[in-house]
């Protein structure tokens, strides 16, 4: 059926929605236990005479409609647009650019065949999860997105899965490289793009090997799980290898400086840095490293490996720093001819961004954009699930920005890595320089861990917590590798807080909101 502006605005409607499955047509004239004289009043909805029968068959049979019409679909992404990671924000803002040159240009023909302009909605949640789940409930329920893409941050797109899963709103190639993005069980409705921390940690351990085989390594990282996958898949990877890890550090993104955890790390032997954060702190890691005589070989995660960040390090103080890519360098002499690169200038010199060009995380949010638009290329129908759908079949598909030899491929049910290789990059001080040759690692997802519960949120989860720590702890740091080798010894201690539900709370809540 051809649908009115009134009727969109029906189905898009939340209150409307919740009352589906109450919907009673007896006289052809009541939904739920509403009259259809009073729905019309509604602020948001005005219906003249409709085909109840016709309505009914139009929302059962596309429920998933929303933020979608002929010539429109509307996406929201979230970033830290303030706050001490703004920098992070340029994610969003590259987006952006990239949404508007393919706008300028006429739009996206979808895979249904019809050209449609994108519109996005940018929500700026400060790096905080809990303004992360209010921004995604407004976006989907107010501004009605038909789906999320690129969102920014690991912790803060943990805090709305459950409320995507739940309403079936596609999160796609979120900026965060855990390892749980690429679970389809854990994650059904959502899927990342950059290269996994683990594949990242297992890159540089290889470079380790092949090149520094006796390295001591100390490593910096952030205290979420971009951080914690990013340290266990180091350990794993330099397992039967010489290479030792000397020592680890955490930081928050609220500390004032990580003087003190380098202090450490520089008091462990080491004679390689890994910084596996972000922000102002990987900054102040350069420049420690630097400045205090300790003089590592420094590896720096492609997160905080931006020249602007450098800059706030020191251009002096930089060069030598090592980092992955998959994106290719802007503003290389080697890529000036490059037609991506070509594109990404022309657009930049055309829109006039707030973001400089050489900011490798607006140009991160760029070949997000490019990516999304490959997406919405292959979708066959305008639906949420075609959109999963084509986000988890993708075939060496090739970017305007990704770096020579890599491409996209994933595989539903098996492969939901897009991304699994990097060039490794050298700065000379005034710009990155490849360094060997393209390193590919595929990831491989090992024991499906959803059934354990790692949460302190009852007394019997410290239960669970104190007993590990008192078996595991010897002085020396201890990970999830560690923890899984004990439990499979003594498997009864996973039963001490095996009754609760993961993420009961937050189900509470989203129980309470519905009524």
């Amino acid at each position: 059926m051809d649908e009115s502006p009134a009727l969109q605005a029906l189905v898009g409607d939340t209150w409307t929605m919740k009352n589906l499955l109450r919907l009673k047509l007896p006289a052809g004239d009541i939904i739920g236990d509403r009259s259809a004289e009073e729905l019309a009043k509604h602020p948001d909805i005005r219906i003249a005479n409709s085909d109840w029968g016709a309505f009914l068959d139009e929302v059962m049979t596309n429920p998933a409609k929303y933020g979608i019409t002929d010539t429109t679909i509307k996406l929201g992404t979230q970033a830290p647009m303030s706050g001490v990671v703004a920098m992070i924000g340029m994610v969003a803002e590259g987006q952006k650019l990239k949404f508007d040159a393919i706008n300028a240009a006429g739009g996206v023909k979808m895979g249904d065949g019809k050209t449609r302009k994108v519109e996005l909605v940018i929500g700026d949640d400060a790096n905080e999860p809990p303004r992360t789940v209010t921004n995604a409930r407004r976006m989907a329920e107010q501004n009605k997105v038909f789906a999320f893409v690129g969102s920014v941050g690991t912790p803060q797109n943990q805090a709305i899965k459950g409320y995507t899963a739940q309403n079936k709103i596609p999160n796609i190639f979120i900026y965060s490289g855990i390892y749980e993005w690429g679970d389809e069980k854990q994650n059904p409705w959502g899927i990342g793009m950059v290269p996994s921390f683990t594949t990242e940690a297992a890159i540089y351990a290889k470079y380790l090997q092949e090149h520094k085989p006796d390295a001591k390594v100390g490593m910096l990282y952030l205290n979420t799980d971009f951080g914690n996958n990013f340290l266990e898949g180091f350990k794993v990877a330099i397992k039967d290898s010489k290479v030792t890890l000397a020592a680890a550090q955490s930081n928050a993104n609220t500390d004032p400086t990580v003087d003190t955890q380098l202090t450490n790390l520089k008091a462990s032997g080491a004679d390689t840095l890994i910084v596996a954060t972000a922000g102002k702190a990987a900054a102040q890691a350069i420049r420690f490293a630097a400045e205090s005589g300790w003089k590592p070989t420094v590896f720096v995660t492609y997160a905080a490996s931006s020249v602007i960040s450098l800059k706030a390090a020191g251009l002096d103080n930089s060069k030598g720093v090592l980092t992955g890519q998959f994106v290719k360098p802007v503003g290389s002499p080697a890529f000036d001819n490059d037609p991506g690169v070509k594109q990404y200038v022309a657009d930049y010199e055309k829109f006039k961004p707030r973001f400089d060009r050489q900011d490798s995380l607006a140009q991160m949010g760029y070949l997000m954009a490019d990516g999304v638009v490959k997406v919405l290329e292959q979708m066959k129908t305008p639906t949420r699930e075609a959109m999963m759908d084509a986000a988890r079949n993708m075939t060496k598909v090739e970017l305007g920005l990704l770096y020579p030899g890599i491409t996209m491929t994933t595989k539903a049910g098996s492969d939901n890595f897009p991304i699994e290789a990097m060039q490794l990059f050298q700065f000379d001080g005034e710009a990155y320089k490849p360094v060997g040759k393209l390193i590919e690692y595929a990831v491989k997802l090992g024991r499906d861990l959803s059934d354990m519960r790692w949460t302190l949120d009852y007394e019997e989860d410290l239960k669970f917590a104190r007993e590990v720590y008192a078996r595991l702890y010897r002085g020396q740091i201890f990970g999830m590798e560690e923890i899984l080798a004990l439990l499979e010894n003594e498997p009864w201690l996973a039963g001490i807080n095996a009754g609760f539900v993961r993420n009961a709370g937050y189900h509470l809540s989203l129980k309470c909101d519905s009524r």
